[in-house]
């Protein structure tokens, strides 16, 4: 179960980009040393290869994710949190 703080962070902050929410969501909610492939994440999400690539890049260079091809993702969930924080700074 992803907690809510979390999902709450990943909406706001990528609230107009739904193919990234989408990969976070899935990994989020996926148990940590587990192989995930392209094509298994693209079923996942309903992405196309082009769609996941993009918006995977996109989380990597946020910080949220380290990615090496064919070898690992890691979700960087202190990055995530930590600009969770900022966020709630600036809406005050």
């Amino acid at each position: 179960m992803i907690p809510q703080r979390l999902a709450d962070i990943i909406f706001n902050l990528l609230g107009r980009a739904p193919a990234q929410i989408k990969i976070m969501m899935v990994l989020c909610g996926t148990k940590e040393d587990f192989f995930i492939s392209t094509k298994w994440m693209t079923k996942r999400t309903g992405l196309s290869q082009q769609s996941y690539s993009e918006a995977l890049r996109k989380l990597v260079d946020r910080g949220w994710l380290t990615h090496r091809n064919y070898a690992y993702i890691t979700v960087n969930y202190d990055k995530i949190y930590e600009d969770g924080r900022a966020f709630d700074e600036e809406q005050q």
